[in-house]
């Protein structure tokens, strides 16, 4: 086969393109990306990037709105373009693939009531647009809820087993609700955040003497994301997982032929295609026993990596999720916020 690509679409794993850019989302459908992953920072990043293309778009926004209104109105923008441009495959898979991710508003991750209201309100932007809330204990009574309603799902925020765990037995119940009901289920996409897990550990690391060796660290989201997906399988459960935000070509190649669907940024992509990457499936292959006994020294790593070790209630609590949706929050939707309009936000960027 003449690319990477070209092998990937055969294993079995799905992937899906992570950014606003119009031109990106195109190219990455040609490779084979079956979704767009977006969230608040890439919204805002496509706006600064290709500003001649989403201009007419942007004029067309009422200049009164309230912050978060207004905020939600330049997603909508992103999101809508992306789903119009993957409604072939939606079409064309049954509705399993095909979907553009609207998120809700990170401010509102503590808080059921808001995020049932935005996402009905999200839910109207097109068929193939998929609600994306936090994997908090109020995030995942909404999507409980949701899921009844045969609505589509993505749990993002999410660093640990227990976190999955919780989000696939939600999805399960509201999957039998929908079915009871006479209702066609949705998907449930449990999201992973490798990334943001590695670099978590990075900082945690350094506060514990620097144990880890890069490769240890490199490792830990992939550790946690096998044991979801082992879990998942066992199970039973509908839920699909998707690792987010991959830093290394290592972490592709370990989870490469699994049954997920990656969400992967340009910059990750080009890295793999530079880096002459190996076409074999190791995904049933566990992570080395040494490099886990060590992580496992690291008590941030132990609690996201034991199913058992959480809950519900701590979810948000979890440093490495506080730091996540701090970054959508001050790094996007504020940002969204106050975008081409005089209302002050209420945030500080």
């Amino acid at each position: 086969m003449s690319n990477y690509w070209q092998w990937f679409n055969t294993t079995g794993s799905v992937w899906w393109h992570d950014s606003g850019n119009p031109d990106e989302i195109s190219a990455a459908i040609q490779k084979g990306a079956q979704g767009v992953t977006t969230n608040p920072v890439l919204t805002y990043k496509t706006f600064i990037e290709s500003p001649d293309f989403w201009k007419d778009r942007l004029a067309a926004v009422p200049k009164n709105l309230p912050s978060e209104l207004h905020a939600e109105e330049l997603l909508k923008i992103v999101v809508t373009y992306a789903a119009s441009e993957l409604l072939p495959i939606y079409e064309s898979t049954d509705h399993k693939q095909g979907y553009a991710l609207g998120q809700l508003n990170p401010n509102n991750a503590g808080d059921a009531e808001e995020m049932l209201k935005q996402a009905y309100r999200i839910k109207k932007w097109g068929p193939n647009v998929m609600i994306k809330l936090p994997a908090t204990k109020a995030g995942i009574e909404v999507l409980e809820e949701l899921a009844s309603s045969g609505t589509s799902i993505c749990a993002s925020v999410n660093v640990s087993v227990a976190q999955a765990m919780a989000v696939a037995e939600a999805f399960e119940k509201g999957y039998n609700k929908a079915i009871a009901n006479g209702v066609k289920p949705g998907v449930c996409i449990i999201v992973q955040q490798i990334g943001r897990i590695e670099d978590y550990m990075r900082l945690m690391n350094g506060e514990n003497g620097k144990i880890l060796s890069q490769r240890e660290i490199d490792l830990s989201g992939v550790a946690i994301t096998k044991k979801t997906i082992s879990l998942v399988k066992k199970q039973g459960y509908h839920g699909i997982v998707m690792p987010a935000g991959l830093r290394t070509p290592l972490q592709l190649a370990e989870l490469a032929g699994a049954n997920v669907i990656f969400t992967l940024h340009p910059r990750f992509q080009k890295l793999v295609e530079q880096a002459n990457m190996p076409r074999e499936i190791v995904c049933d292959k566990p992570v080395d026993s040494a490099a886990i006994e060590r992580l496992l020294k690291i008590e941030e790593f132990r609690r996201m990596y034991d199913e058992n070790a959480l809950f519900s209630e701590e979810f948000i609590k979890l440093g490495c999720v506080q730091k996540v949706l701090s970054h959508f929050l001050e790094s996007g939707w504020a940002r969204l916020e106050t975008y081409m309009t005089d209302v002050p936000s209420e945030h500080w960027t």
